[in-house]
């Protein structure tokens, strides 16, 4: 970590090669930190282009190598996107609308969270998954750090949870959008995305997704 600073590299290499006793290593980092306080700012006319363009590099460089830590489409899921809210009870009481399954709410609510269990076919219900309590939004919140990397999902979304019950074959797709509606407009393309690939079995990319993701099903016949 210390051999980023060019103005201390001698005292970092120091720091790597020898052990020092607990005096030693708070006076040389207590000198590191004066160097540092009093080095000119990277926007300063004091600082030659070399400088800036090394630091850039730098920069540069640290964004590549924690770009794998990003998820896909993280940028879309971490948007404030308009949508319908539903309530827990609500949104519950349309998947009982469903033939042979019925789904139950726990009568407990832990860190905003409330769990739901299926039970198919009079069967024993087991436990899914866990929604927002008392309110869902319609789409799910991803949270950034300063880094641009995920930091938390704030909140999941109905319709985040309607594609885990259809990769899980507890609903089907007709079932779905026959009572939650089709996701139309801007908001609803990432979900009309996983949609199609849940559809098609591959990932959606190119200029013909982008094609499709303005149109509604009936008129790109499916």
């Amino acid at each position: 970590m210390l051999r980023q600073f060019d103005a201390n590299s001698r005292l970092a290499r120091n720091i790597d090669q020898y052990e020092f006793d607990i005096d030693t290593q708070l006076r040389v980092e207590r000198e590191i930190g004066e160097a540092l306080e009093s080095a000119p700012s990277m926007y300063s006319d004091k600082v030659s282009q070399r400088a800036r363009d090394a630091w850039e590099e730098r920069l540069w460089m640290n964004i590549e190598r924690h770009r794998h830590f990003r998820v896909r489409d993280q940028q879309d899921i971490a948007s404030d996107r308009p949508g319908r809210r539903l309530h827990i009870v609500q949104f519950i009481r349309i998947l009982n609308s469903l033939p042979r399954r019925k789904f139950m709410l726990n009568p407990w609510t832990i860190r905003g969270m409330r769990g739901v269990s299926l039970s198919r076919g009079g069967k024993e219900p087991q436990y899914i998954m866990a929604l927002d309590s008392p309110i869902i939004p319609e789409w799910s919140h991803l949270e950034l750090d300063e880094h641009g990397l995920p930091k938390k999902l704030t909140s999941r979304g109905w319709r985040a949870v309607l594609l885990t019950l259809l990769d899980n074959g507890y609903i089907t797709e007709d079932e779905m959008l026959e009572r939650f509606g089709f996701a139309g407009g801007i908001a609803g393309g990432l979900f009309r995305k996983y949609l199609f690939e849940h559809r098609n079995h591959s990932y959606a990319a190119g200029e013909e997704w982008h094609e499709r993701v303005r149109l509604r099903p009936a008129e790109i016949g499916e």
